[in-house]
Formats: structure tokens, sequence, C-alpha cells
């Protein structure tokens, strides 16, 4: 068909590459003959694509425009692919890009849902898959998600954050009333609450309180056989320095941990 000079034609993709101004240009199927110059290709602007090459199962379509013997390409689309991605509805865009993973072609797509709105990648990998989306949840509320292959999980819910662990069962909630936190806790460093003592100090203060309450133990003992008379004046003062000390060691760890 003709329209304003040109021949439009539809080939398929035999070479891509740039050419030494730094053009993209492509090199078309001739039914069947994958010789013939390259030629520029078109793209939309903002967007820049290269199909994969050629194979036994196929290749990219190719729109061509000629003017005499001059052609200019747009590229189409890749049957190849298309059982890689899924239909989206009516009203949807989507972007993909084919690869080959450990010899099964995938596609990763990134799409806008034309019912919602909603925004969602998906790159699969092995078995499972790496996804972000933005969008509704089942009941309409705004959420975002960030999810691993391996099952492990980073979602914003209306009024919440969830953390997951790969199994599920060990998770972090953050929401306005509080943290809560399920699974066993391994703390490495300190870790000071406001207005109290620092957990690191801990140590210190029940050294500190040990040594008070066996400085109060020998005084008592004394206490309890006053006939010792001048033999329990040094234990007495050796147990007054341990309280005192030991006083002194809880008033420094209190001060620093405020």
């Amino acid at each position: 068909m003709r329209s304003r000079g040109l021949i439009w034609d539809i080939s398929g993709v035999t070479f891509s590459d740039r050419d030494e101004d730094g053009h993209p240009i492509v090199q078309a199927d001739a039914y069947g003959d994958t010789g013939g110059a390259p030629f520029y290709l078109q793209h939309q602007y903002g967007l820049y694509t290269r199909p994969h090459d050629p194979t036994e199962s196929g290749m990219c379509t190719l729109l061509v425009a000629k003017d005499g013997s001059t052609r200019i390409g747009k590229l189409g689309y890749d049957p190849r692919f298309l059982d890689n991605i899924p239909l989206p509805p009516k009203g949807s865009s989507m972007q993909y890009a084919a690869f080959d993973d450990g010899g099964t072609w995938k596609a990763a797509f990134l799409y806008l849902d034309g019912d919602d709105g909603s925004l969602q990648y998906y790159r699969p990998t092995g078995d499972t898959a790496i996804a972000i989306s933005v969008g509704l949840d089942g009941a309409g509320e705004p959420t975002i998600s960030l999810r691993h292959s391996d099952g492990s999980f980073v979602e914003l819910f209306d009024g919440k954050i969830v953390l997951k662990a790969p199994g599920g069962g060990v998770y972090v909630e953050v929401s306005d009333t509080g943290i809560v936190l399920k699974g066993a806790v391994t703390m490495t460093g300190g870790f000071s609450p406001p207005g109290g003592v620092p957990l690191s100090k801990a140590v210190e203060n029940t050294s500190a309180l040990t040594a008070i309450s066996a400085a109060l133990t020998a005084l008592g003992a004394f206490a309890q056989n006053p006939t010792q008379g001048a033999a329990a004046v040094a234990p007495c003062a050796a147990a007054t320095a341990a309280i005192t000390l030991a006083l002194t060691t809880l008033a420094t760890t209190t001060t620093r941990g405020s």
C-alpha cells in the first residue's frame, strides 16, 4: 500500500547494530534472503529497543517504509516470546524484555494496569520471581510491595509496614500503635532505652549490687557476734569500703546512661 509516496512492507530483523555515527540500524529479511544493506531504525521518543537475533523458531517483525532505494525500519513484535508475558487488561501499557534463563526463554516485564492504574515489575528467576508492585490491595487500600525470589518481602500497607523472612514465620510489623516483632532476637552492640540505663552497663550494675550484698552479709555476721571487738574493725572497714565503691559504680553507670 502507498501513503504519501511511501511503500510499506512487513519483514523481519536479521541483524541490528549501530553505525559509525551511533545511529541504530537493522537488516531486513528479504523473503528468506538475509542479504541487503542495513538501514536506519526509528524508535518512539524516549524509548530504545533492540531485538534478539533470528533463530529457527522465528524473528522480530519489522515494518519497512520504502521510498525508492531508501529504507526506514520500525520494530514490530517478536512472536517467539508472546507466551512469556501475560495478557494485560484493556487500557494497559506494558514493556517487556526477553532473556535466556539457563536455556529457557523467559520475559521480564513492567506494566501499568488499565483497570486501576497500578504498576508492576516482574522478573522470573528459576522457578520463582522478583516482583515489585505499587497499587491497591484486595480491599482497595494503597499498598507497595517488594518480594524477593526466596520468599522474603517488604510491604507497605495502609497504616503499617511489614518485613518478613522467607519462611513467613519471622517478621517485624511497624505501625503508629507500636512494633510487633516475632522470632528469636540476637543483639550486638549497645542499646539505650530513653531515660534508662544502657543494657551494655547491666553487667557493671549487677557486679556492684553483688558486692553490696556480700558486704552487707559480712557486716551482719559481725553484728551478730559483738564479742569480737578489735578483730572486727578491719573486716567491717573493708565491707564499708566495698559498699561505697559499689554505690559509686552504680551512680557512674546511671549518669552515663542518661
